[in-house]
């Protein structure tokens, strides 16, 4: 349920709903979403 509300809450409150419009699949607009908000913070962490 908790996975549901959480998907709901992402289409809704980001820009997803727009990059599927413009032809681009549920799963490259997440992760390019996720790119985005790993840019905000620095980056992903490398492990070391």
């Amino acid at each position: 349920m908790l996975l549901v509300v959480a998907s709901w809450l992402v289409w809704e409150f980001t820009p997803l709903q727009d990059w599927v419009d413009q032809g681009r699949g549920y799963w490259d607009a997440i992760g390019d979403g996720i790119d985005k908000v790993s840019g905000w913070f620095g980056g992903t962490p490398t492990g070391q």
